[in-house]
């Protein structure tokens, strides 16, 4: 018997500034959590530290780029043969958002 509903992934790119912390190469990799945007109050937890976040509009649009190594494809070297040669693809633009969360860290008390 299959269920009666479904469930749909929604993928979201979020354009953060955390305000008075160098997070980006420490915790680059580390697994997050984000919370309340829906809601107008997100949270972001990132290992042991909490942030609040406040929505803020960006001067402009922010773009987020994919960029792929690089991919082979065949390209002609002469007109009686064909040697497949790495080429870079370059950038592939994948999202655009005119708002940014501005993170600062909020210290939580234990009870």
């Amino acid at each position: 018997m299959e269920p009666d509903y479904t469930i749909e992934e929604q993928v979201t790119f979020v354009l953060a500034n955390f305000e008075n912390d160098d997070i980006g190469q420490q915790y680059a990799h580390k697994n997050y959590q984000i919370i309340g945007i829906e809601e107008g109050a997100p949270f972001i937890q990132i290992g042991s530290k909490v942030y609040r976040g406040e929505i803020d509009a960006t001067l402009g649009s922010m773009m987020f780029f994919e960029y792929s190594n690089s991919t082979t494809e065949e390209i002609p070297k002469d007109a009686d043969q064909s040697k497949k040669q790495k080429k870079d693809s370059g950038p592939g633009l994948i999202a655009t958002t005119n708002k940014i969360i501005n993170f600062q860290q909020v210290l939580l008390d234990p009870k």
